[in-house]
């Protein structure tokens, strides 16, 4: 620890021994006038005779150099130190017995036997010279202190200046007097775990060394109780040389003071009567224990998350480790991957991880040590629609709408939904982007629907992000099944019935307008509605169809409406009528007649019924139906209206009216009628003879399945609607004599 010069003490005495060696005269060397060798490489051994002395130059020195001194003499001798520009008080012969002329803690008078002592050059003082005297005379100055000669002495003398270590605290003599103490380094910080080293070496004295925690030296300065120290620390009456290696524990992070006492002390210690000067040397040898931390927690580390580590945990107050030595391997490959007490990383892939800070201290040592760190996928992905504002589509057009998303590791899918239904699905991706394209069909309602993107990292983690699109409907409904043109009889029931699409919509709203622009006008609700047209002559309908959206669309009817007597034949209660008027006719008549006929035609009647009757058999005829008159009007070819037929007619049996008797098998009576009556009645009149009742016979062929049937006309009706016996189509039948 010490790099030491050794003093080449080279002096002149200033005696002479006279020629004849017999006469034992001496001749004595003035100190005032010796030149001596400055401080160097060599001890020397010496004789200092009495009345003599030595000057020893020690060289320019900067404030805080430290030098170290050993003395070992047989004789009683005065140690003196002065800086250079006070040497002459002493070599003048003035008075140098003064703090103001000497550096009195390097002053030692009456010094005999061995001994060793530090001392630190002032740091009050600038960059000086300065020279240690030895001396061994009487000096009148001195009153009488200190060494006054009367003999030789043998000296053996070194000195040097010493390399103090990176871990020297302090390292210097010590004036303590009687009942008094002096603080030989303090405050200081000291890691626990630290060694702290106290090597001292008394020149006067036998004082006693604490280590006190500041609280502790607080209490002992102001009460001088030493009832609170480290004991395990304790140096009791240091006589000559001690040595204490103490391991720094339960100090609380508290700064420590290391104490001179010379007063009465405890126990064992020093009695404290007399001056002491004591060399003290405080160093330490810190420990070296590298410690990594983190704010994160690194059990949960989360994939590219920026993690900074710090090793400003290490002990270090005693700064045994420098910035640059803090060393940081990430992949434990051994070779360094940063520098300094605090770094950062972050890991791009899940997986537990092993890291490794290396530290050296100021004098080579080093330690090193270790952390494991998992790494994990622990956040969502970050998803987000490019939508700036409302996204608003009608039905038909193609949404196309993009979205962007991130993840800290990556992506595995990415799904479009549409009110929670999946519209557009991929994986594998590559980019941080996607598109969704899709037509808007009637699949959707119109309003306001939920559009979504989720994203599914590689680790399962989801995230989704919202827009609301709003489908609107801008085609109105189309009609469909419905003439422009048709035709009606006045007073007669009409069926209106329309048919509409809308894809978008699944409420229409129907209405049926009359005699729009007119004081008249009126209108009728619903798809499928009655009505009875009261005007002849051509009319406009309108069909008003509206969706739930709001557009309307139109369609314009022209309806012909005749009168009963017009082309169309006779309506409904007009035929009913006629009927009626002929059939009350056709009885009155009979009964009338009935007697005046039926004898006198009766034998003519049966022979003529008799052969018909033959030539009906031998003649296959078409089926006959029955006749009904009811009222149509075609809405479309596939949409028509009917009312409710009557039969009005039944074919009357005229050879069995002639013989009294009743037709009961008529194959076309559906009620009991009017036709009932009349078969009923004795058409024979007061002259025996039978009424004449004609009728037509017409042969036809079903519009519907093309079959003939046979179809009776009563005298005087002219058409009648009926039924296909083979197929149920009901039609109109005209009584074209043309035709028969």
């Amino acid at each position: 620890m010490r790099s030491s010069s050794q003093l080449a003490i080279a002096f002149l005495l200033l005696f002479s021994t006279g020629v004849n060696a017999a006469n034992g005269t001496k001749e004595v060397i003035s100190c005032e006038n010796s030149s001596l060798p400055e401080l160097g490489d060599l001890s020397s051994d010496f004789v200092l005779s009495d009345q003599s002395c030595m000057k020893i130059n020690l060289g320019t020195q900067d404030p805080g150099n430290t030098l170290f001194f050993k003395v070992d003499t047989d004789f009683e001798i005065d140690i003196l130190l002065f800086p250079a520009v006070n040497l002459d008080v002493y070599l003048g012969g003035q008075n140098y017995r003064s703090d103001a002329v000497w550096e009195s803690d390097s002053v030692f008078e009456s010094f005999s036997s061995e001994g060793e002592w530090h001392w630190e050059v002032p740091s009050n003082r600038p960059t000086t010279g300065w020279y240690l005297v030895i001396d061994n005379k009487d000096h009148p100055q001195d009153g009488g202190e200190g060494g006054q000669g009367g003999q030789s002495a043998e000296v053996n003398f070194e000195a040097g200046l010493i390399d103090s270590g990176p871990y020297t605290l302090s390292d210097s003599i010590h004036r303590v007097w009687v009942d008094s103490f002096a603080v030989s380094h303090g405050p200081f910080a000291i890691d626990e775990g630290s060694f702290l080293n106290i090597h001292a070496r008394t020149m006067e004295g036998n004082p006693d060394i604490f280590v006190m925690t500041e609280s502790d030296f607080s209490s002992y300065s102001s009460t001088g109780s030493t009832s609170s120290r480290i004991f395990s620390a304790d140096m009791l009456q240091v006589v000559d040389e001690r040595v204490l290696l103490w391991k720094v524990s339960d100090i609380d992070n508290e700064e420590l003071y290391v104490v001179i006492d010379n007063k009465e002390g405890p126990g064992g210690g020093s009695a404290g009567d007399s001056p002491a000067a004591v060399t003290v040397t405080v160093s330490i040898s810190p420990i070296l224990q590298p410690i990594i931390s983190s704010e994160s927690d690194l059990s949960e580390v989360d994939v590219s998350q920026e993690i900074q580590f710090s090793a400003l945990e290490s002990p270090n107050k005693s700064n045994q480790i420098d910035d640059s030595s803090f060393r940081w391997d990430w992949d434990g490959d051994g070779f360094d991957d940063q520098v300094g007490p605090v770094a950062t990383k972050k890991w791009m892939v899940p997986g537990e991880y092993s890291i490794e800070l290396s530290i050296t201290s100021v004098d080579g040592q080093s330690s090193s040590s270790t952390a494991t760190v998992n790494v994990s996928d622990l956040s969502s992905p970050l998803v987000d629609i490019s939508a700036n504002g409302p996204v608003v589509k009608s039905f038909g057009e193609v949404l196309m709408i993009s979205g962007t998303f991130s993840d800290n590791w990556g992506v595995d899918r990415v799904e479009w939904e549409i009110d929670g239904v999946t519209v557009f699905s991929e994986s594998n991706i590559s980019e941080a982007s996607s598109l969704l394209s899709v037509e808007i069909t009637s699949d959707l309602s119109a309003g306001n629907h939920d559009l979504s993107l989720e994203v599914t990292d590689m680790a399962g983690h989801k995230s989704k992000d919202n827009v609301t699109i709003t489908l609107i409907d801008i085609t109105p409904p189309i009609i469909t099944v419905l003439e422009e043109d048709i035709s009606a009889t006045r007073g007669s029931p009409v069926v209106l019935e329309a048919l509409a699409i809308d894809n978008e919509s699944s409420d229409l709203v129907y209405s049926w307008i009359f005699n729009r622009g007119s004081g008249s006008e009126s209108s009728k609700p619903d798809a499928k509605i009655i009505h009875t047209f009261d005007e002849d002559g051509p009319q406009y309908i309108f069909l008003r169809v509206e969706n739930e959206a709001g557009l309307i669309q139109e369609k314009q009817i022209l309806v012909t409406v005749q009168s009963s007597s017009q082309g169309g034949g006779l309506s409904v209660f007009g035929k009913a009528a006629m009927f009626l008027l002929i059939s009350s006719l056709v009885v009155v008549f009979g009964w009338f007649a009935y007697n005046f006929a039926v004898n006198r035609r009766m034998s003519e009647i049966s022979l003529k019924e008799e052969e018909r009757v033959d030539e009906e058999n031998q003649e296959e005829l078409p089926e006959t139906v029955d006749m009904a008159v009811w009222a149509k009007t075609d809405l479309d070819s596939q949409y028509y209206s009917q009312k409710p037929r009557e039969d009005v007619f039944s074919e009357l049996d005229i050879s069995a009216l002639m013989e009294g008797e009743r037709n009961d098998s008529v194959d076309n009576q559906r009620d009991g009628g009017l036709m009932s009556e009349l078969n009923n009645l004795d058409l024979e009149d007061q002259t025996g003879s039978v009424l004449d009742t004609s009728e037509d016979r017409v042969t036809r062929g079903c519009p519907s399945c093309n079959q003939p049937f046979e179809l009776i006309f009563p005298e005087g009706v002219k058409s009648a609607y009926t039924k296909c016996p083979s197929c149920d189509f009901e039609h109109l039948v005209e009584n074209d004599e043309n035709m028969n």
